[in-house]
């Protein structure tokens, strides 16, 4: 398939891209109504990330706690170091920004730089936030997600005829919006108003 782009500079092409993704979820929700297998797994990840949202405000907690330390403890200050082309000093936790995408890197298993965490305290951080993070919080997100998945699939037929009526609701509407003219359907709204 060819997705082509429309329009000139970056901000389109921004704000198109934010506008993509909602147009894909809004196909992922028309095909919810066409199989209760699809139904249950597209109703089974929107459950998943509401249920999601108290994890991940716990897990920004623990980034922005870690960065923190790790901007503190780790960051060399620019007096300190002198640029030398041959032998750049590590710049991993310099900025606040390189600090916390550094933590969210490590947090999907990417550790480029061992070399920054010299000495026990550092070496003490990073074993904290490896504990933290990938045995508890990984085990939490586990047990959330495998809630959610049960709690799914007690309800998907439930689930699977709601998606469809919501469906033909919506599909009703615009129809009879076309077909009748703005007019005639402002007509009819207001007289089942009254």
């Amino acid at each position: 398939m060819y997705f082509f782009r429309l329009g000139p500079g970056e901000d389109y092409d921004h704000y198109a891209s934010i506008v993509s993704l909602f147009m894909w979820m809004k196909v992922l929700g028309f095909a919810k109504a066409f199989s209760q297998q699809i139904a249950t797994f597209v109703l089974m990840l929107s459950t998943i990330f509401k249920d999601l949202r108290s994890f991940l405000a716990v897990l920004f907690v623990i980034i922005i706690m870690f960065g923190h330390a790790s901007y503190i403890l780790l960051a060399v200050p620019e007096e300190d170091y002198v640029e030398d082309e041959e032998a750049p000093p590590v710049l991993v936790f310099q900025r606040v920004q390189s600090t916390f995408f550094s933590l969210y890197l490590m947090l999907l298993g990417k550790l480029d730089e061992p070399e920054s965490f010299k000495g026990p305290w550092p070496t003490g951080l990073f074993m904290g936030y490896s504990f933290i993070v990938f045995v508890v919080m990984l085990n939490v997100l586990i047990a959330i997600v495998s809630d959610s998945y049960d709690a799914v699939l007690v309800t998907s037929t439930e689930l699977f005829w709601r998606s469809r009526l919501e469906l033909i609701a919506e599909i009703t509407t615009v129809f009879d919006w076309f077909l009748c003219g703005a007019e005639a359907w402002q007509k009819r709204i207001n007289e089942h108003g009254q």
